[in-house]
């Protein structure tokens, strides 16, 4: 249940402190990112967008701060410029996996102004299992969110993976609610979990490999039809 009139300045200054812990005592190499928005956006969302964990930085990026990332001060699926070939990614232009958030965005029927964006884990690795002490940083991980879904009004999660999809739905309560649902990707599926509350959490293959909407035809239909079920339980 979110908590009203939520401090989220006072919020944000208190758990950094923890996540700058956190982060210098472990020393994670390659930096990390928590929020890809303002941290005041997440009370009234309507949407959160949740990865597992970031990965690495293109080659010539630098961070924003100084390896360590805490959030943007833009929406940034929706504000930041990107499009240049990622070779971190195969060479794939990165707005394409911007067109499968917009997707997501206009099926569940808000609008971008009205989600936050934020991975589970915030310590970059090149894949989930390379990086360091993760039974910590995942403890870590749960006791940040479960603080912060206290304050937040979210009433759709979309998770890219089904690690993120099945931590998020633990914090809650939420239980398989469709069943595994075609995406028109071979075995590739969507699924839907929900709680007492009427909270709802999508799990999609991630975005970066599997570009699921936008595609012609009944494959794409299929995903649209099973992401609204998933999403809205329609």
């Amino acid at each position: 249940m979110p908590e009203n009139g939520w401090d989220s300045a006072g919020w944000e200054a208190r758990t950094k402190q923890f996540y700058d812990k956190h982060y210098a005592d472990h020393k994670y190499a390659h930096g990390s990112a928590m929020f890809g928005c303002p941290v005041a956006q997440v009370a009234a969302a309507k949407m959160g967008i949740v990865g597992l964990n970031p990965g690495m930085l293109p080659a010539g990026d630098r961070p924003r701060q100084d390896g360590n990332e805490w959030s943007y001060p833009t929406t940034a699926f929706f504000d930041e410029k990107w499009g240049a070939p990622d070779p971190a990614r195969g060479g794939r232009d990165q707005t394409a996996l911007k067109r499968q958030v917009a997707a997501w965005v206009r099926l569940a029927g808000v609008e971008p102004t009205e989600t936050f964006s934020a991975q589970f884990v915030p310590f970059r690795s090149a894949n989930w299992t390379s990086l360091p002490d993760r039974e910590e940083a995942l403890a870590f991980a749960r006791n940040m969110w479960t603080d912060l879904l206290r304050h937040t009004v979210t009433k759709i999660f979309v998770c890219m993976g089904q690690t993120a999809a099945l931590e998020i739905a633990r914090l809650l309560d939420a239980r398989d609610a469709t069943g595994p649902l075609p995406t028109g990707w071979g075995e590739t599926k969507i699924r839907g979990y929900a709680n007492a509350e009427g909270s709802r959490l999508v799990s999609v293959p991630h975005p970066s490999r599997y570009l699921l909407f936008g595609r012609s035809g009944e494959r794409s239909r299929r995903a649209e039809e099973s992401f609204r079920a998933a999403a809205l339980g329609i």
